[in-house]
């Protein structure tokens, strides 16, 4: 909605003018408003990836590493602020089960930052044992090698 305002920002001013109206939209304003407009892109994107059915964890660790990415390129400070609100959301969630999977997906994946770490090879073998360990075969009926 914000983006369509930006782009009607000339009839909205003149019927402002037109209609007699108390508020008057300036510039400053209409800098503001782009950038809110160029905060929400990244946001609006990453959601768009997150509502896909076939998303699973390492898309949604992508996702909210390209939104944060994206974010934190911004000269706006609302952009800089929601990075580090986003990037603080993700550390306290990101479980080792994430970094795991994407170790799984491709051991050679580098860790970008701390916020998306990826395992080595040697505490990857470890966080799958342990997930192992805590599968009760008895009750489960697996057969664990």
């Amino acid at each position: 909605m914000l983006d369509v305002f930006y782009r009607l920002r000339n009839p909205i001013q003149k019927a402002c003018i037109d209609v007699k109206s108390s508020v008057i939209l300036t510039d400053a304003d209409f800098k503001r408003i782009r950038e809110i407009i160029a905060a929400l892109e990244p946001v609006k994107l990453s959601v768009e990836a997150l509502c896909r059915r076939e998303t699973n964890l390492v898309s949604v660790d992508a996702a909210m590493r390209f939104c944060i990415v994206k974010l934190e390129k911004q000269a706006s400070e609302l952009g800089k602020t929601m990075a580090v609100a986003l990037r603080q959301r993700v550390t306290e969630h990101h479980t080792d089960l994430s970094g795991l999977l994407q170790y799984l997906c491709d051991p050679k994946a580098a860790t970008v930052d701390e916020t998306f770490s990826v395992p080595s090879s040697g505490v990857a073998r470890k966080l799958l044992q342990t997930l192992l360990k805590r599968l009760d075969t008895t009750k489960t009926g697996l057969c664990l090698l």
